[in-house]
């Protein structure tokens, strides 16, 4: 459905002429705040003109020198029209209150060359995580979420190394019996994405817990309408459109109290633990692979017979599935497949009811396919966490909406690592956020990326995009 466009706020307010209901002063305010717009403007629009996504270690650490300099001559200028840095900020009424913007935008109308500062400090995490791991991604723009200011930043980006008792941990409790056959980096790796899956999902139920069923449902199946668009809008009359128009802004204000409700800090120690768990179980993946170990399959499933399936099993999570290094094939909706290598068939779809509502799957090697059966799968977060993470090979994806780095009031992050890839999405996919964050990194390959709307870094009400 097609969302209303008359509703946005205009870069700078409209200047009328003198006599016009307005006195001299009021005329000589607004002529002030337009040249602080244009300043402002002008400097963005020269210094992130030099902006890079990818610079090396010697440029990263001679950034704040280079924001000294612009500060100084940005001094030297304000000087010569008599003002100083501290009258390049906008008017209090500016911007409408809204509980849902966040607090670091509201520090920016206050402070806008906090945006110089903002970007640097941006610049160097996505840098930081690109030189060591992308997974530290979610610790750091989880942070840009919470700060009340760019000061506020430095306490909440450090990611803490995830650790369990490896013989007294959920799994190992519950568990023991059934994996007594794999081999111990294989045990060890599923401890891991148990315990993060477990503490993501208790942490997410948390964020939900002021609302009522009915309300959490009314979210649930209205959020994605606001966003989705009809194909059809373009063969409707201007009558229906304004009627659904209409209906999606009710839709809204019954709405923003529910959302109110939301305690969204939650959300992302959701979406810390599972991406810490994760990094902490490819460490140990990768240190397997060194020892080019061949196992056999323990499964006892006659599904698996011809499919190369090492594990499977089901767990008060969902289904954890362990394939070898042949060719394998995926389907439904299992919280954790870890898969060894080979040309795999992927054909996901998103779990049914509340009870299993995160997910993460690691591809350590080739030529993979990976196919969604609806909404909200692959990388994605809805109502939960959902992380995909490929090493090596040329792979596609081919999903639908709310996929590929997904995250809606929840963390969704697809992390390739290698290969030439290709990537088809339609709607608030690769890298969309709204009430949580969703992140696609892929920094190596010759890659196409095809989406329809609302894509490829994109930040929505109270999210990240990236």
């Amino acid at each position: 459905m097609k969302r209303k466009k008359d509703n946005l706020t205009p870069f700078c307010p409209p200047l009328h002429k003198y006599g016009e209901g307005e006195s001299g002063g009021e005329v000589k305010e607004k002529a002030q705040m337009k040249k602080v717009i244009s300043i402002i403007f002008l400097f963005l629009v020269i210094y992130l003109g030099n902006y890079s996504p990818s610079k090396s270690q010697e440029r990263l650490a001679s950034e704040n020198d280079s924001i000294a300099s612009w500060q100084n001559t940005l001094d030297e200028a304000l000087r010569c029209m008599k003002m100083t840095q501290n009258d390049l900020r906008f008017r209090n009424d500016y911007a409408d209150v809204d509980s849902f913007r966040l607090k670091l935008v509201d520090s920016f109308m206050h402070q806008p060359l906090d945006l110089f500062l903002f970007n640097n400090s941006i610049s160097q995490n996505i840098n930081k995580a690109i030189l060591s791991s992308e997974l530290d991604l979610i610790p750091s723009l989880s942070a840009y979420l919470q700060a009340n200011s760019i000061d506020d930043l430095s306490s909440k980006v450090a990611m803490e190394d995830f650790k369990i008792d490896i013989q007294n941990n959920r799994f190992m409790q519950h568990y023991s019996k059934v994996s007594k056959d794999l081999p111990p980096s294989l045990k060890t790796s599923i401890c891991y994405l148990f315990e993060g899956l477990y503490l993501a999902d208790s942490l997410s139920k948390e964020a939900f817990v002021d609302l009522t069923d009915e309300e959490k449902d009314f979210i649930k199946n209205n959020f994605p309408v606001i966003i989705l668009e009809d194909v059809n809008d373009e063969f409707k009359t201007p009558e229906e459109l304004e009627q659904e128009s209409k209906y999606e802004e009710e839709l809204v204000k019954k709405m923003i109290p529910y959302l109110g409700k939301i305690e969204r800090k939650k959300i992302y120690e959701a979406g810390i633990a599972l991406s810490s768990a994760t990094k902490a179980t490819l460490s140990i993946l990768k240190d397997y692979l060194k020892t080019k170990s061949r196992i056999e399959s323990i499964t006892k499933n006659k599904k698996d017979l011809g499919n190369d399936i090492i594990f499977r099993m089901n767990t008060n999570l969902g289904e954890i599935i362990i394939g070898g290094f042949g060719s394998s094939r995926y389907e439904g909706s299992p919280a954790v497949i870890i898969d060894l290598g080979g040309d795999d068939d992927y054909f996901l779809s998103k779990a049914k009811g509340d009870s299993i509502n995160s997910s993460a799957i690691i591809d350590l090697g080739g030529n993979d396919v990976y196919r969604s059966e609806g909404d909200f799968v692959i990388g994605s977060g809805f109502f939960g966490e959902g992380i995909l993470v490929d090493l090596s090979g040329d792979d596609t994806y081919l999903a639908d909406n709310f996929s590929l780095g997904s995250g809606l009031f929840g963390m969704g992050m697809l992390l390739d690592e290698g290969g030439n890839d290709k990537y088809f999405g339609d709607i608030f996919t690769m890298g969309a956020g709204s009430f949580g964050l969703g992140v696609l990194s892929d920094t190596k390959g010759a890659d196409q990326y095809t989406a329809s709307l609302f894509a490829q870094g994109f930040g929505f009400t109270s999210g990240f995009g990236a």
